[in-house]
């Protein structure tokens, strides 16, 4: 990606539907200490929105109520 080019991370679709959520503070932790390991490995920076987002993707899809965006057939 270019330096001028501008990172649009997980911004959500225009027809999503927004939904307020509460976090305990262990879990909201976790959600910030993912956040901080994808920062260090990635070198991407990540919105509380966007980990919540990827986070219950990667768990719908590995217990089978979602497909994952690359796997069409359905293998996971």
């Amino acid at each position: 990606m270019s330096e001028t080019a501008k990172y649009k991370g997980g911004r959500p679709r225009v027809d999503a539907q927004p939904i307020t959520l509460r976090l305990p503070p262990e879990l909201l932790g976790g959600v910030d200490r993912y956040i901080a390991h994808e920062q260090s490995i990635a070198g991407r920076s990540l919105t509380r929105p966007e980990a919540v987002r990827h986070a219950l993707r990667n768990w719908l899809a590995g217990h089978g109520y979602q497909h994952h965006r690359g796997d069409p057939d359905g293998a996971n």
